[in-house]
């Protein structure tokens, strides 16, 4: 194993899932890849079009979360774990899914929210979603809802 790539929200439970990969990543001496997939944006917020109010603020929720991201690599590589970290928009499944072909990932660790059945049942799950889509071994780390 020597690609581990982390699908983070940017939630206060992304640590636990980095715990979890770092363990991992010691032990194969592996890379860690920290993927966020952030929505892409809505058509109507294209550089020609739209208020300038709302792709200024699209763009700074971007740089927010790119700093975090940095901040979370930062948390791995002071420990001497190698990591890259991606902001990435699309599609959330499939933008994942491209990922971890295109880097050769052997292992993703992804978190499991808690929600009910109701929630599933309208909105479905980007989780079960992905375990029906992957080829690589996943790691399913359960946490709570921040």
């Amino acid at each position: 194993m020597k690609n581990i790539a982390i699908a983070l929200d940017l939630s206060n439970s992304s640590t636990v899932l980095i715990e979890q990969a770092k363990v991992l990543a010691r032990a194969n001496d592996a890379k860690i890849w920290l993927i966020h997939i952030a929505a892409p944006d809505p058509d109507f917020i294209g550089y020609d079009v739209g208020p300038k109010y709302i792709r200024e603020d699209r763009a700074d929720i971007l740089k927010e979360e790119h700093k975090k991201l940095g901040k979370l690599k930062n948390t791995l590589t002071d420990v001497g774990i190698d990591a890259e970290a991606l902001l990435i928009q699309g599609p959330i499944i499939q933008t994942l899914l491209e990922e971890v072909d295109k880097l050769e990932i052997d292992l993703l660790v992804i978190g499991k929210k808690g929600h009910g059945l109701f929630y599933r049942a309208i909105l479905g799950s980007v989780f079960d979603s992905i375990v029906k889509k992957v080829h690589v071994p996943l790691l399913a780390v359960p946490y709570l809802d921040d």
